[in-house]
């Protein structure tokens, strides 16, 4: 138990030294959560506008594949 907290402390230390390492690591995760998220809303909001304000062939189909796909049930 010691070992994993001297290695949290470990890692506090390293985040407020500012280490180039962990900071560039820290920089780079934030890029990439950030442009997927900007990505999936470009895509997402125009796709699920569509499919709650139109009506065409499928999309019964649809909606149950992408409900299914997020774990809801209807």
């Amino acid at each position: 138990m010691d070992l994993i907290f001297r290695g949290i402390r470990h890692a506090f230390q390293l985040l407020l030294r500012g280490d180039p390492e962990v900071m560039a690591i820290m920089w780079l995760s934030l890029r990439v959560s950030g442009l997927a998220t900007a990505l999936s809303l470009i895509v997402g909001v125009p796709v699920g506008m569509g499919l709650a304000l139109r009506r065409f062939p499928g999309r019964t189909l649809l909606l149950a594949a992408i409900n299914s796909g997020m774990g809801c049930r209807r």
